[in-house]
């Protein structure tokens, strides 16, 4: 009642005292706020910044005493020591009140305190405990305030870190977590700052509060400084006090360390342990950023991550489209198709689609193909919005749309369009633009969804013949200096393949011929591109001898008998010639080099192990193995200890052999199996055909049993069994993916000449590869 009976410096002490016992008196405060805006301009600089500094302690924000306060402290600003500078600039960025140009004038006077002498300040221990007037933690506190306000003033950064390198022992816990935490929000990468911090840091982390630790974590993150013993330091400190932090604690911490790839297997579990406790206080920023974390470190914690899926699941309306997108892929990474959560993201995802940047799209996208989940809705309203703002797509979301909607096939005629126009137009900004991973995704996925854009492939081909050359070398330099080395196996497979399904087989050619070359070294997958399109049998029965002596089997390729009588000779069909037309150059000297490197060699340690076991036991003198003697004999050597194979044996081979019994020999009909492996169901099915040929006297004229295999290496394996058995002519291992070679059967074979199909590959493919054999 008697506020306007007091002077403005009575008032001002009143509410700093009210603020330092945090006693939060509204109605009094309101009293005092009124009283002191007429007589403002009586207050000194210390009177303003305890006035401001009180109301931002209690969190009041009243707006006409800011503003008031704030036009008198600019006009007074040249008069403000470094305490009540600093008090006043934290006061505004707690409250979150923004006024330009008082901000840039705080920043100007600091610069001219921080510049010039300044005489101690009384009860300074001594002179060194201030640097230019100012305290270490007044420094922190500075940065602070403009890293709240989200202002990077460079000159006045650079300012405040110089002093603050040589007293970081000085500065308080507090004021060394927020000058992390503030030179990490405003991006400012001061190395010995950043070192002097960290080092101060690991020696005093046990005095660090929840806070302290989390921040300083979440800044050497976004700061990308992998400071192995500092984070080691805050696991340490973290572990015992983790049932206190918070949620945003609990988060941003696993989020580092997720960021730097530091997986401190106990803080990670006790993160998650804690997590699983008080999910109900994290926000949906915390929920996305926790599932992110695991995701990309990558641990699957399924506990954790079914009880984040429940709590993100009723918030996913308040979610932010960075959130959705992060969520949807953490869970595809970590192939954890939780249903109703990922549907309520996709149908969020819709109800906002005009809000979601095509970053965001593309990742939603690309979540759904990995578990996999076709979203209808989603998808067409994903295809309908990428397809008119294209343009704006980065080079990642264009690889990866196009990528999902392969992977899904999906099929969505305009999308696409729009996808080869835009990948057209970036090709001829790109001078290898073949080089680009996302170009060769986007061709890719047209390959895959048999889209038969001639002026994309054309482009492509064209770009990677001018980089390859003619014959894998380009004007006499080894590719090994140009971006097709820099390809990884799997990259350069992909694109191999691209290029041969779009009918250009001799550039896929001299590709796998220059990219071998320059990497020298292999993997069986990226061999099976070479076998898949040799020029003839001749030439793969040369292949395989190389491959088994990649795999060191000893005198075993020796054993080899004439694959003569196992060669058909017989004309291709048209639609499938240009499958034999491309060269493996390096097929008949891989085994001599010894400079070239077979990657996949550990791989095939159990195949090795039983090709040399069969060929050791049961191959004498050039002799014919009975079938059922060598399956016997594939079944003993499985069993042993560490050497289980997945082989279709036992209560799998009873039901084969009884389905077999309804198949009618006499007529015209193949067996068709996808996925040889070692080899082991193609000679059932060759001996059971090869039986019942020769009791109802029906020879065939071609094979009765193919099986499909891509791996080169099983290939070899699976064809020496069948010609160790004498089942050459009855079955055949033809090399290639499913869905390249299986049309090759009712080409050379005849139309629906299957008449028993076993699916043995890839349990997600079973439906749409079947439908190939029709």
């Amino acid at each position: 009642l008697r506020c306007r009976d007091f002077d403005p410096q009575d008032l001002a002490n009143m509410a700093w005292a009210f603020a330092t016992g945090l006693v939060v008196d509204q109605p009094l405060l309101s009293s005092i706020a009124g009283a002191v805006i007429k007589p403002i301009e009586a207050f000194h600089p210390q009177g303003l910044a305890n006035i401001s500094w009180a109301y931002a302690t209690l969190c009041i924000v009243d707006v006409p005493l800011l503003t008031a306060s704030s036009a008198e402290a600019l006009s007074k600003l040249a008069h403000f020591p470094p305490l009540e500078l600093v008090n006043l600039a934290w006061a505004y960025a707690i409250l979150v009140f923004i006024h330009s140009t008082l901000i840039h004038s705080i920043a100007a006077r600091a610069m001219t305190l921080l510049s010039g002498p300044q005489p101690p300040r009384a009860g300074a221990v001594c002179a060194e405990d201030e640097i230019q007037g100012f305290l270490p933690r007044q420094l922190a506190q500075m940065a602070w305030a403009f890293a709240a306000w989200a202002v990077r003033n460079a000159p006045l950064l650079e300012a405040l870190s110089a002093p603050a390198v040589r007293p970081c022992r000085d500065f308080n816990v507090q004021g060394l977590a927020n000058m992390a935490w503030a030179v990490a929000t405003l991006c400012y990468r001061d190395g010995p700052l950043i070192d002097a911090i960290s080092a101060e840091a690991r020696l005093r982390s046990s005095e660090f509060n929840m806070q302290n630790l989390a921040n300083t974590a979440w800044a050497f993150a976004v700061l990308g400084c992998r400071d192995t013993p500092l984070f080691d330091a805050i696991a340490s400190a973290s572990r015992p006090c983790i049932a206190q932090f918070s949620g945003q604690h609990l988060s941003s911490t696993a989020w580092a360390y997720a960021v730097l790839r530091i997986e401190d297997a106990p803080l990670l579990s006790a993160i998650s342990s804690a997590a699983l406790t008080r999910l109900h206080d994290f926000s949906p920023q915390d929920l996305a950023n926790t599932a992110w974390a695991f995701a990309a470190l990558p641990l699957r914690d399924r506990a954790l991550l079914a009880s984040m899926a429940s709590a993100s699941l009723p918030r996913i309306p308040e979610c932010e489209p960075q959130h959705l997108a992060n969520t949807a892929w953490s869970f595809a990474v970590l192939r954890l198709a939780n249903v109703p959560l990922i549907d309520a993201i996709a149908a969020e995802a819709v109800a906002t689609i005009g809000d979601l940047s095509p970053r965001h799209l593309s990742n939603i996208a690309w979540a759904l193909a990995p578990l996999p989940m076709q979203h209808g809705p989603f998808l067409d309203a994903m295809a309908s919005q990428a397809s008119a703002t294209m343009r704006d797509f980065e080079p990642q979301s264009l690889g990866n749309t196009a990528w999902s909607y392969a992977v899904l096939r999906v099929m969505h005629e305009p999308l696409m369009a729009a996808l080869a126009a835009e990948a057209l137009a970036r090709m001829g900004m790109i001078e290898e633009s073949c080089c680009s991973q996302e170009l060769r995704s986007t061709a890719w996925s047209f390959a895959v969804l048999e889209v038969a854009h001639g002026p994309l492939f054309d482009a492509l081909a064209s770009s990677s013949r001018a980089s390859v050359g003619a014959d894998g070398v380009a004007d006499g330099v080894s590719v090994a200096a140009s971006w097709l080395a820099a390809l990884s196996m799997e990259a350069a497979s992909s694109f191999i393949w691209t290029l041969w399904r779009s009918s250009h087989a001799s550039v896929a050619g001299t590709t796998l011929q220059a990219w071998l070359a320059a990497a020298r070294k292999a993997d069986s997958m990226l061999l099976a591109q070479g076998a898949m399109d040799l020029e003839s049998r001749r030439r793969e029965m040369r292949l395989e001898l190389q491959v088994l002596k990649l795999l060191h089997w000893g005198s075993l390729a020796n054993l080899l008998h004439d694959w003569e009588t196992w060669i058909a000779k017989q004309d291709r069909a048209p639609a499938w010639s240009r499958a034999r037309t491309m060269l493996l150059p390096l097929a008949s000297g891989l085994g001599q080099d010894s400079s070239f490197e077979f990657t996949s060699l550990a791989a095939y340690r159990k195949v090795a192990g039983l090709h040399a076991h069969i060929a050791s036991r049961l191959v004498g003198s050039g002799a014919r193995v009975p079938a059922a003697r060598m399956l016997d004999a594939i079944d003993a050597y499985a069993q042993g200890v560490g050497q289980w194979l997945k082989v279709a044996g036992m209560d799998k081979a009873a039901v084969l052999e009884s389905a077999l019994g309804h198949v009618q020999v006499r007529e015209v009909g193949v067996a068709v199996e996808f996925g040889a492996f070692v080899g082991y169901t193609s000679v059932r099915l060759a001996s059971w055909f090869d039986r019942h040929c020769l009791t109802q006297c029906c020879r065939p004229t071609g094979p009765r049993a193919v099986s499909l295999e891509v791996d080169v290496v099983h290939q070899a394996v699976a064809r020496h069994l069948l010609s160790m058995a004498g089942l050459s002519p009855m079955g055949e291992v033809w090399s290639g993916q499913v869905r390249d070679v299986a049309p090759r059967i009712p080409e050379e074979l005849g139309a629906q000449c299957s008449c028993l199909a076993f699916l043995d590959h890839r349990g997600t493919r079973f439906h749409t590869d079947l439908d190939l054999l029709w």
